[in-house]
């Protein structure tokens, strides 16, 4: 399977695994039907801890950060276009497709993408806020939306952005 046990914690198991060339680091918590939590450009998995830690009393909980977001440095190498084949492995080696797989802004739509291209890995699709239009197909052509996001917000939610792209 070729994961790695980085740390347990009583907000779920932290791992790590290469998929399809891509490092992937996800959380595990709960167990139970599989659900697949997908954040969006910019954040990393910690915003929804909340969700994650509700939905684990009864389900087995997958977040992941997508390859070159969290903690990791951005990929230069992953494309948007790959992320279904990456998170629809993912979910199979982790023995847990098919999944309820949500995703809110970019990941509703790799969390769409993964329901059209590969519909064996997804039992359900929950999407919340999807973006309709991307910036272009490689992660970094979408940081002059985030610049602008950034300067639009307010204090408080942009250091929560910074925070989460810095990891």
């Amino acid at each position: 399977m070729n994961a790695h046990p980085v740390e347990r914690g009583r907000d779920g198991d932290r791992t790590r695994m290469t998929v399809l060339g891509h490092a992937l680091r996800y959380r595990s918590l709960g167990a139970g039907g599989p659900v697949a939590l997908l954040h969006g450009l910019g954040g990393s998995g910690r915003w929804w801890d909340g969700v994650a830690t509700a939905l684990a009393r009864e389900h087995r909980v997958l977040v992941p950060e997508l390859p070159g977001f969290g903690r990791r440095p951005l990929d230069p190498r992953f494309r948007l276009a790959e992320a279904a084949d990456v998170i629809a492995r993912w979910l199979e080696r982790l023995g847990a497709a098919p999944a309820a797989v949500a995703g809110h802004s970019l990941g509703a739509l790799v969390a769409m993408w993964t329901a059209v291209r590969r519909p064996e890995a997804v039992a359900r699709l929950v999407l919340v806020a999807p973006p309709v239009r991307t910036a272009g197909p490689r992660a970094h052509h979408h940081a002059l939306p985030v610049l602008r996001t950034l300067a639009a917000a307010p204090p408080a939610a942009a250091a929560a952005i910074v925070r989460d792209v810095a990891g």
